[in-house]
């Protein structure tokens, strides 16, 4: 009882106080993120093209983003050893597809190809640089120079012969001179964005490889912490299977592990596979369409009574149709829904926001909690969102998001567990309690008698058991009053408890019938202890009501090869003989 009384006050505040630390390490982490994003794009200020490293030594810092404005020419695809006409080339900045672009001459359609171009100038000649590409439109070469260094997919002015290919990866190469040429060419008929949206890197080999290692490392921690807590959670509901929550939240993990797997390309950086454009596009969609139904349909099986459920259900219908759109369509059809589904998204996050915070307000279990983690989340989803129609800059943050909401939900999963497990032992403690007396009860011995018996079994450590019967019970009853009646049998119960040895385990066997065990003890030690008890309940009870007050006893000491129920039977048989012998006598079992 010790131990339990332990986890059901202890373990909770532990747990709040992981949980609060946690949440503050992941705090700290994604403020730092995004405080050291824009030093990534130490963006050595690209203009027009033009990128110049002469006061930068590249072994000295980190990998250089190249977002910035490159030279852009729509609907062209100049060779790499060809300049750029000055007053043909718009300015375009990267990372940004050119879909909606605010470029000066003309509003660019989604599907199309162009060239980017980048002028690097350094102070000196390196032997190995590396470019580090996330996925590049839909299909592009790139060139330093004139020399072809990566390609993805099929780069074509005609969408028919077009091929789209998802081709991350770094590259090395060496540097002609001091100063160096880069070129992409991209084409895009397959998909709602077309361009460079993703934001390419310099720097040394060493320098790339080492910050690829860093990404690497948090993204398979964080993939690790979402498989596990998928796991956690499946075991939950299969272990309580009356609560969908859990489960709900083992598909979330599972879903937002795999987009975490997909979106920072770690299969392909690690050569491990490598997904078709359009198994790598559908991967992408689904993990973001298919996520917030669960979210959503998390909430309101937690907090139904503060969202409204045709709502509920209207948005997860619309889901369902756009999931199957999703697998039924190409990417250049369902991407297009997409901007309206981030919107509806967004409008969404303010709507379960408001109905966490009213249900916090009105004191629910754990709304308080689960609105922390919430937050958390839907900022960060917020931030993704605006970083992908670039509205902000930023670096994908969800997965962060996310592991602070599970850690929320954990607990609370948690917190249940123990509010459910300490309500069990409640009632099973009140099963195994008599109301009146707050002695254990026929139900509540017996778990103490058979550990009696296993000891017995296994040590040779006799025990035994002695059944006490208050004498002319029913007399004090009709004569006095049930009052009067209950009254002795509860200070009855306090004489013996007094009276016993800490071991001994005194209980009601019923009516005004108590029995005590007594664990390691002979009949002789237990007869005297049956005497005792005898004295000490004829002077105080007597006392009380005013009049003479016996017990009458029968002893019966454990045998070998014997049950409880037998031996119990030999102490009911003595306590028999006690009463015919004029009551008031502890009586020992004729077998002993």
């Amino acid at each position: 009882m010790t131990s339990q009384r332990l986890h059901r006050t202890s373990f909770p505040k532990i747990a709040s106080i992981l949980l609060m630390l946690a949440l503050a390490l992941i705090l700290y982490r994604v403020i730092s993120l995004y405080v050291d994003a824009p030093t990534e794009s130490i963006a050595m200020n690209i203009q027009a093209g033009q990128l110049d490293l002469s006061e930068v030594a590249l072994n000295d810092v980190e990998p250089i983003s190249l977002s910035g404005e490159w030279q852009f020419v729509w609907r062209s695809l100049i060779p790499p050893d060809e300049p750029f006409d000055a007053d043909a080339y718009d300015v375009a900045r990267i990372p940004h597809e050119w879909f909606g672009a605010k470029i000066d001459k003309e509003q660019y359609s989604q599907y199309g190809y162009a060239s980017y171009r980048l002028n690097v100038t350094t102070t000196q000649q390196y032997p190995l640089l590396a470019l580090k590409l996330p996925n590049l439109g839909t299909a592009y070469e790139l060139y330093i120079d004139d020399v072809l260094l990566a390609q993805g997919g099929t780069v074509s002015t005609m969408a028919e012969q077009a091929r789209p290919e998802y081709t991350p990866g770094i590259y090395l190469f060496e540097p002609a001179s001091d100063s160096f040429v880069i070129t992409i060419h991209v084409s895009n008929y397959h998909l709602m964005w077309g361009g460079v949206w993703a934001q390419p890197s310099l720097g040394t080999a060493e320098s790339v490889y080492k910050d690829y290692s860093r990404q690497s490392v948090q993204t398979v921690a964080l993939v690790s912490f979402l498989i596990t807590a998928a796991l956690f959670n499946a075991i939950q509901y299969f272990l309580r299977a009356t609560d969908p929550s859990p489960l709900i939240i083992a598909f979330i993990c599972l879903l937002m592990a795999l987009r975490e797997v997909e979106t920072t390309n770690l299969l392909y950086f690690m050569s491990f596979a490598s997904w078709s454009f359009e198994t790598a596009v559908r991967l992408n969609f689904l993990t973001f369409f298919g996520i917030t139904p669960f979210v959503i349909g998390y909430f309101y099986l937690n907090f139904r009574e503060y969202y409204h459920r045709t709502f509920i259900i209207t948005f997860c219908a619309v889901s369902a149709v756009i999931i199957t759109a999703l697998f039924l369509t190409p990417p250049s059809v369902f991407s297009l829904m997409m901007p309206t589904y981030q919107v509806i998204v967004l409008l969404l996050a303010v709507y379960t926001v408001i109905g966490l915070i009213r249900a916090a307000y009105n004191n629910e279990p754990h709304a308080g909690i689960l609105t922390m983690g919430t937050l958390f989340l839907f900022v960060l989803i917020v931030n993704d969102i605006l970083a992908n129609v670039n509205i902000i800059e930023s670096i994908p943050l969800v997965g962060y998001g996310l592991a602070a909401f599970i850690m929320c939900q954990t607990y609370i999963t948690y917190m249940r567990f123990v509010s459910e497990s300490s309500e069990k032992l409640v009632y099973e403690e009140l099963a195994a309690k008599d109301p009146l007396t707050g002695l254990y009860n026929r139900r509540g011995i017996r778990q103490h008698m058979q550990t009696a018996l296993d000891e017995f079994e296994r040590l040779e450590s006799p025990f035994c058991v002695m059944l006490i019967d208050f004498d002319h019970f029913k007399k004090i009853n009709d004569e006095l009053g049930h009052d009067v009646g209950d009254k002795v049998l509860i200070e009855g119960a306090k004489v013996m408890q007094k009276t016993v040895r800490d071991q001994d385990i005194v209980a009601r066997w019923g009516g005004e019938e108590f029995l005590l065990l007594t664990p390691r003890n002979t009949l002789m030690g237990a007869t005297n202890v049956a005497d005792k008890i005898s004295k000490n309940m004829s002077e105080v009870l007597g006392e009380l009501i005013g009049r003479r007050l016996t017990v009458t006893i029968g002893v019966a000491q454990i045998k070998t090869g014997e049950t409880i129920d037998a031996c119990l039977k030999r102490a009911d048989l003595a306590l028999y003989h006690g009463k015919n012998r004029g009551r008031n006598v502890v009586m020992l079992s004729n077998d002993d």
